[in-house]
């Protein structure tokens, strides 16, 4: 039947062909397209038929007008009704259009062009300013005319005597806070000093100048309607696609193993998706996504060679799962001597490139260990100075500050292409010579630290090499023009709201493009809200305001929009039962060593303004806090007191003798009884080189004085490269390691010891 006849071909090619359909059908292909109603539609914006589920979702505003077009041209010929069922099927899909209750307009935002910003500051301050706006850097800038600046609106009403409002348009547009200085007289010469007073004026000034904006934009009706439709023409014309995998088949894997309904729908979004998300919470079994789908694609012939990128805890965990679920799968998985030296490098980039391999199982570090060609990266600088010179042609008469901004960037993106041409070397291990055409990565949060230029006051992010590695790869496949990768994790959004934009930077630049959000100014302008607060300073010596992003705005639009990459869904639709969480919370008391310890820290903190940075700092402070709260002798100060370890060891201790007869499956009738523990501690591990345990060794001793067998208490730091983790893990599964303390980085994040 045709429904059945459509899930075979797509399972069996990956798209939508009518041979393929004819002849499951037994008819000729012209007559399928009249056996496949509603099942598919021809596209007229690429003469290729497609699923309901494809054609009926993504920007339909745009499907709607091509359909109607093709139905104009196509006027009065013999097929002149073709499209009226396209038309019919995609009216009833539109999204209701949003009105100005459900839009939060704000200065900066690039839908809302630089002409109404000018109408607006002539109709507060009298005096139109010159206000340009260069979309490829998110750069406002505002122009004043000489005395407009002056008037007692522009210096009392909506600014301040010492910023005026034209100055503070110009700064709330490019998401900047206004800082007051004064210039004062030292023996050592002259030195700016904020001035308090003068800066929490111009601060609820701007936030004045803001709210009246977000006000003004709605209450002209031309206007308000002009504006409506620009934002619902580019955030409010998507139906996100419900990617539905039940038609899939995955010859080769284990009849052990029967995929969930929520993996076999991300190994479809995977397969139909140049680049995807999956931000599966833990427990739900996205390691079996990643090695159906590699073979999936394989089998699909839409990748060759699928690179499967894991922490370096997890590379055997990671290569061993996929042999158990592809018995016959060919897994190549770079261990450490794999990349021990320039030649083992060679030696294993070969065998990369030459195998016929259904995955290659890398760890973090060695992917960020085999860099793009210094010839990718210059190409890629030379393309961005291109793209930049062309906005400097394009726009001309643009803002003076502007213009040398850019001038600046070229200059900077063209030097280092040179830089990197004139030093590069052919005699190394490059990416390109793995011959990998799709990347996933694991626990993908570990490259959340993208290095991207951010000007808006609230927003820092600490770039860091891998991350700026992975952007480079995922480029160069994306310009190849195959998939480029699909990241996993269950914490995509942790710490800080411009995350969420690193991972749409990862995944659909050209989608941000299109829409004028490439700069993470223009989308933190729209989809970001920011407050100025009191909070206190770094070194605790006093209080300061400090603007900061708070929640997200226009969040319909924004989870859209990310929801097109990732695979969004509620906790409810994952048919895995996994057991609840009890949280414990044991306090013990502070102990006087330890309050006198952290006085100490206070008077270090004091002192800071008055020694070397190399000596002292709040990092090293705060570190040395962390380590007396966990044991004083790791700061060089005896005690006898009730102390964490002390409580830790009486907890355990007292589960192990509890559960010690426990009888679990699969375990023997001579076999060994009892529970599993797991201690996370990050400090005092052990450190072989120096000949200590540290906490480590406290923990087993306590234990062993409490009865806790010490040869049963096994460390994750003993799983050397000649007693390796499975059997460690093992040993945690039968019973025979019954303790094992370990740190987060180590025996955290997704790993399988039960």
């Amino acid at each position: 039947h045709p429904p059945g006849a459509l899930r075979l071909g797509l399972d069996a090619r990956g798209r939508r062909d009518l041979p393929t359909r004819a002849g499951l059908l037994g008819i000729p292909v012209t007559e399928v397209p009249t056996q496949i109603e509603d099942l598919a539609y021809l596209d007229p914006a690429t003469g290729a038929w497609v699923t309901a589920e494809e054609y009926l979702s993504g920007n339909v505003r745009e499907k709607l007008a091509a359909a109607r077009s093709a139905a104009v041209a196509s006027a009065g010929q013999a097929d002149g009704q073709r499209w009226a069922r396209n038309i019919a099927a995609l009216e009833t899909v539109q999204p209701a259009d949003l009105g100005p209750g459900e839009i939060r307009a704000k200065l900066g935002a690039p839908w809302i062009p630089a002409s109404d910003v000018r109408a607006f500051a002539a109709e507060i301050l009298s005096y139109p300013p010159t206000v340009t706006y260069l979309p490829i850097t998110a750069q406002w800038e505002v122009k004043a005319e000489r005395g407009s600046a002056d008037t007692a609106a522009a210096s009392a009403e909506w600014g301040t005597g010492r910023i005026d409002a034209y100055r503070l348009l110009e700064l709330t547009l490019n998401g900047k806070a206004p800082v007051v200085y004064d210039t004062i007289q030292t023996p050592d010469g002259e030195t700016r000093v904020r001035n308090q007073a003068e800066t929490m004026l111009a601060e609820e000034k701007q936030r004045a100048l803001a709210a009246r904006f977000g006000e003004w934009v709605w209450e002209d009706p031309p206007r308000c309607d002009r504006l409506c439709a620009e934002y619902n023409h580019r955030f409010n014309s998507v139906v996100p696609r419900r990617y539905d995998g039940a038609h899939l088949t995955f010859p080769g894997l284990t009849d052990d193993f029967q995929p969930y309904p929520h993996q076999r729908d991300m190994v479809h979004r995977i397969i139909s998706s140049p680049a995807s998300l999956c931000p599966y919470p833990v427990g739900t079994g996205k390691t079996p996504v990643m090695f159906m789908a590699a073979r999936k694609l394989r089998e699909l012939g839409l990748a060759r060679k699928p690179l499967i990128i894991v922490p370096n805890h997890l590379l055997e965990q990671t290569a061993r799962e996929g042999k158990r679920l592809f018995p016959a799968a060919r897994i190549l998985m770079a261990a450490r001597d794999d990349l021990a030296d320039a030649q083992a490098r060679k030696l294993f980039a070969a065998r990369c490139a030459t195998g016929d391999w259904d995955a290659v199982v890398m760890t973090h570090s060695a992917f960020t260990a085999i860099p793009v060609h210094p010839a990718t990266e210059a190409a890629h600088l030379a393309d961005l100075a291109a793209r930049y010179r062309q906005a400097l042609t394009a726009d001309p008469g643009g803002g003076k500050r502007s213009v040398k901004q850019l001038a600046k960037m070229i200059d900077a993106f063209e030097t280092r292409a040179r830089k990197l041409l004139d030093h590069r070397t052919d005699d190394g291990v490059f990416f390109e010579h793995l011959g990998a055409d799709l990347v996933m990565v694991d626990e993908s949060h570990y490259f959340k630290n993208l290095g991207i230029p951010v000007r808006t006051d609230g927003f820092s992010i600490a770039a860091s090499k891998r991350a700026t590695d992975l952007d480079m790869k995922l480029r160069l496949l994306r310009d190849r023009g195959g998939k480029a990768g699909v990241l996993f994790t269950g914490t995509p959004v942790s710490n800080s709201l411009l995350e969420m934009y690193v991972l749409q930077h990862y995944l659909q630049p050209e989608r941000l493009d299109e829409l004028g959000l490439h700069s993470a100014d223009a989308w933190a302008a729209t989809f970001v809200e920011f407050q100025t607060g009191v909070e206190v300073t770094p070194d605790g010596s006093g209080f300061r305001m400090k603007r900061r992003p708070t929640k997200f705005e226009n969040v319909p639009e924004l989870l859209t929009l990310f929801g097109e990459a990732a695979d969004l869904r509620p906790p409810e639709s994952f048919a895995v039962e996994r057991p609840a969480a009890r949280h414990h919370t044991v306090v013990i008391p502070a102990s006087p060593e330890l309050r006198a310890y952290v006085a100490s820290l206070a008077e270090r903190a004091d002192r800071l303004r008055q020694v070397d940075a190399h000596e002292d700092n709040m990092l090293r402070i705060c570190g040395d806090g962390r380590k007396a709260a966990l044991d004083l002798e790791l700061v060089g100060i005896t005690s006898t007191s009730l102390n964490k370890i002390d409580a830790v060891v009486s907890n355990v201790a007292r589960i192990h003798h509890a559960n010690r007869d426990l009888v679990l499956p699969g375990d023997g009738r001579d076999g060994v009884r009892g529970g599993f523990q797991i201690v996370f501690c990050d400090l005092g591990t052990p450190d072989p080189a120096r000949g200590g345990t540290g906490v480590y060794g406290k923990i087993r001793d306590g234990l062993a004085a409490a009865g806790v067998p010490a040869g049963l208490i096994r460390f994750i730091h003993d799983a050397a490269p000649a007693a390796p983790k499975p059997a460690l893990f093992a040993d945690c599964r039968s019973g025979k390691a019954p303790v094992l303390p370990g740190s987060p980085d180590q025996l955290g994040g997704a790993t399988h010891n039960q």
